[in-house]
């Protein structure tokens, strides 16, 4: 469904505070903005990172996002805030963690005094787009706002009842059905065309385009699989078959079926690569890759058995949290650099922000004891010794009784702690990321709340000060942050995204 949008609801007011030089004036011109966010892309597994296929090792996974990197910089240890779509959407484009944007389940909404960055740019005179997949990015939850348009592309409409079903599991038939869904060629012929009209004229255009299709299932034209997977492998008599709802239920898991498995991702990886790169090359016909800062991002990754089971949206190990982070804009910011302290999914509003000369809007000006709303990411590629930024990083998800909260330590005095407390066993989980990356190796500390680990006590100071940035947050009067209310409905209906009898 293609319809246009105005912002939900009423455009935040915006602080007369630069993030770089003094404000121009709208009518100047400043960078466009082309946002790229791929479900479920963890950064090892692409090229560019080190990523090889099992079986097919001189195959290579991303040679587009590949090349995307060497134009600009790469971010190798950016994180997350969490294991799962929608919140960490959220975190991004509002540049505050999940515990400030208050967005961690399905029946929540977004408090229209937290600022977007679409009413961002959209008010500095930017003309906005995006184009999503998958049902996470629904305008239910609030990602709409500030988008003069918002398109669903994917194949899935689901009745928007669904939205406000508190019970456990609502969302499951909605998701089973996304999963099936092949979605990026529409992506990019619908962004294509939005950058095609912006070729036209004179206006900077922000533009972010959601890809769905790493995520699971596996689902990649045959040209793909076959390049990553093994010769002898038939998709037919597979025991392994990159479907969710069919694979997750296997007890008899060996190597080679894990290697078959993690080859199907790398053919969807390879297909989105390809598809990112008819994006890009249609900017560079257009004549726009040099005035387009392009940002390429993942909201998390996936674990491959890492930890003896295949997904996310469980744990918060390093396999689910660490995320691709690319940007580029050439004349700006230096090719072939790699900036190697912790970056945040939240830092790249107020980066964008800053390349852009734009003002960072009320809800990230809050004071900020924690250090945890987004803050440009620009000294990490002007120092490769900066450390970066700690990241807070919470997984809520109560269904399936998961409440977890854990601080990712940014190396200073060579600390590469991880700290995770499990609210609902009571235990707390403490990693040296540097000397056991992979997690293996966790040291776990019982009835963590009576404990002076001072580990602990540091990461529960963390949480307590993200509790007194909360109080202090811009918040619409009455706003329960919860459930389709009749003012969302109506909105909704007016904009065309379902009929009078509630169906999208």
């Amino acid at each position: 469904m293609t319809v246009p949008l105005r912002p939900l609801l009423l455009l935040l007011a915006l602080l007369p505070i630069s993030c770089g030089a003094e404000t121009p004036d709208v009518g100047s011109r400043r960078p466009n903005v082309l946002l790229l966010s791929l479900d479920s892309v963890r950064p090892d597994e692409l090229s560019i990172y080190g990523g090889i296929s099992p079986w097919k090792p001189a195959s290579v996974i991303s040679p587009n996002i590949d090349a995307l990197a060497n134009g600009g910089v790469r971010f190798t240890q950016a994180v997350s805030t969490t294991s799962w779509t929608l919140p960490a959407h959220m975190a991004l484009l509002t540049g505050l963690p999940d515990r400030l944007h208050g967005v961690t389940d399905n029946h929540q909404r977004l408090d229209p005094a937290i600022g977007t960055l679409a009413e961002t740019l959209g008010a500095r005179g930017y003309r906005t787009a995006g184009f999503f997949s998958g049902p996470n990015l629904h305008p239910v939850f609030g990602f709409a706002n500030g988008f003069e348009t918002y398109e669903n592309k994917g194949s899935n409409h689901p009745d928007l009842s669904v939205f406000a079903d508190e019970r456990p599991g609502a969302m499951v038939a909605v998701h089973k059905d996304s999963h099936e869904d092949i979605t990026s060629p529409a992506l990019v012929d619908a962004a294509s065309d939005f950058l095609a009209d912006m070729a036209r004229g004179d206006d900077p255009f922000f533009c972010f385009v959601h890809w769905w299709d790493p995520h699971y299932d596996y689902m990649a034209p045959a040209e793909f699989v076959d390049r990553f997977a093994r010769d002898d492998f038939d998709p037919e008599t597979a025991d392994v078959h990159g479907k969710w709802e069919v694979d997750k239920l296997k007890s008899d898991w060996n190597e080679r079926s894990a290697k078959d498995l993690l080859a199907l991702y790398h053919s969807e990886l390879a297909f989105t690569d390809s598809e990112v790169g008819r994006l890009l090359s249609r900017l560079d016909e257009l004549e726009l890759a040099d005035d387009t800062l392009v940002i390429l991002v993942s909201d998390h990754g996936e674990e491959f058995f890492d930890h003896d089971r295949w997904g996310h949206q469980r744990t918060l190990y390093d396999e689910v949290v660490r995320v691709p982070l690319i940007m580029r804009l050439p004349g700006v910011l230096p090719r072939e650099t790699v900036a190697n302290g912790q970056a945040r999914i939240q830092d790249i509003f107020a980066t964008v922000a800053d390349l852009t000369d734009s003002a960072l809007p009320n809800s990230m000006s809050t004071k900020d004891e924690a250090g945890f709303i987004g803050t440009s990411l620009r000294p990490l590629w002007e120092n490769p010794n900066h450390l970066g930024f700690p990241q807070l990083m919470r997984l809520d998800v109560p269904y399936r009784g998961i409440d977890l909260a854990g601080l990712r330590f940014n190396g200073e005095a060579n600390e590469r702690w991880k700290v995770v407390l499990n609210a609902t066993t009571q235990i707390a989980s403490i990693v040296d990321l540097a000397a056991d990356p992979k997690e293996r190796k966790v040291i776990e500390i019982h009835n963590y709340p009576a404990s002076a680990h001072p580990l602990i006590e540091r990461t529960r100071s963390a949480l307590e000060q993200v509790e007194r940035t909360k109080a202090h947050m811009p918040s619409t009067p009455n706003h329960g942050g919860a459930l389709l209310t009749p003012d969302h409905h109506a909105e909704l209906e007016r904009l065309g995204y379902f009929d009078k009898a509630g169906e999208d």
